[in-house]
């Protein structure tokens, strides 16, 4: 607590709007991750070779604990389809253990491997396809952040060529906002 503000008062005040700033930024950063997925999917090659030791039909939950906001996407056509909320029971559920580290994953501090490794990501599923599935999502925070972000959270950062700069913005420009792709 700094030394001009004795009754903490600047303290209780920022938590407040600090989770609600937290909570925004973990919601837009479920729904611009999904949408990203869908769309990387359809782009990469790379993630549609992942996606073919896939069941079709499989479901996938990313949420937040305890509680939290969640997204579900499944498989369908060798590609990933963002389905938005849904409380549809998913083959696979990826937790996120708190909101601290939602946010970190969310805004590139954190990496898929580094949430896995530091136990603050819970994993309900078979094991396989979580290796699978964080391979695929290794590729999408590529394609969302910069080389430099990546670099510092990443082991073995994907290459992205010319073509795949293109689908980057692809990904920015009509599927995040728009949902097409």
């Amino acid at each position: 607590m700094p030394a001009t503000d004795p009754a903490g008062y600047w303290d209780i005040k920022c938590e407040g709007w600090l989770n609600k700033l937290k909570d925004v930024t973990v919601k837009a950063g479920l729904f611009v991750f999904g949408r990203a997925f869908q769309a990387v999917s359809k782009l990469d090659s790379r993630v549609q070779d992942e996606l073919l030791g896939i069941p079709e039909g499989f479901t996938l939950r990313l949420s937040v604990f305890p509680e939290g906001p969640s997204i579900l996407l499944k498989k369908s056509q060798n590609s990933v389809r963002f389905i938005g909320t849904s409380s549809a029971e998913p083959d696979m559920h990826l937790i996120l253990k708190s909101r601290e580290t939602a946010v970190m994953f969310f805004t590139g501090r954190m990496g898929v491997s580094g949430a896995f490794a530091g136990h603050r990501l819970e994993l309900h599923g078979d094991l396989n396809i979580a290796m699978t599935v964080s391979r695929c999502i290794a590729i999408v925070q590529r394609y969302l952040f910069p080389a430099f972000v990546c670099e510092r959270v990443m082991r073995g950062v994907p290459a992205m060529g010319f073509l795949r700069q293109i689908s980057r913005l692809l990904v920015y420009l009509l599927a995040i906002p728009f949902g097409l792709i």
